[in-house]
């Protein structure tokens, strides 16, 4: 995974990251996810899709700050941040600009716009 090296490199009390606790700080995220998708997607519904948005850029910012610690406390609690961000990422945004296509009247132009985002992110996986 693309992940992997930013943690692997990592000294905790001298000694260099084992395989372990990546793997621990790499499921917290995806556990955080799990546990508070639900919440965070009722959050986003009572609050807006604008709202998730912002809240996302936020928490992962927070998250990915988190990277540059040695602390294996502040990875871990950074990488749980970063899910529950990610949770955020996969709805929000595009809901709201479905939600602000639909108020414009603008909503025959979504199939074109969600196509060519889809394809832009895949460009940039491959590019990457």
């Amino acid at each position: 995974a693309y992940v992997v090296p930013a943690y692997k490199a990592k000294v905790f009390n001298g000694v260099e990251a084992s395989m372990a606790q990546v793997s621990n700080i790499l499921l917290i995220g995806f556990a955080a996810a799990a546990i508070f998708g639900p919440t965070i997607g009722r959050a986003t519904d009572k609050y807006g899709r604008r709202a998730g948005t912002i809240m996302f850029a936020l928490l992962y910012g927070l998250g990915v700050a988190s990277i540059s610690s040695n602390a294996f406390w502040v990875l871990f609690a950074g990488r749980a941040i970063v899910g529950c961000a990610l949770s955020l990422l996969f709805t929000a945004p595009e809901a709201w600009v479905g939600s602000e296509a639909s108020r414009m009247g603008l909503t025959e132009y979504l199939s074109e716009t969600f196509g060519l985002a889809y394809t832009g992110d895949a460009l940039v996986a491959i590019i990457a």
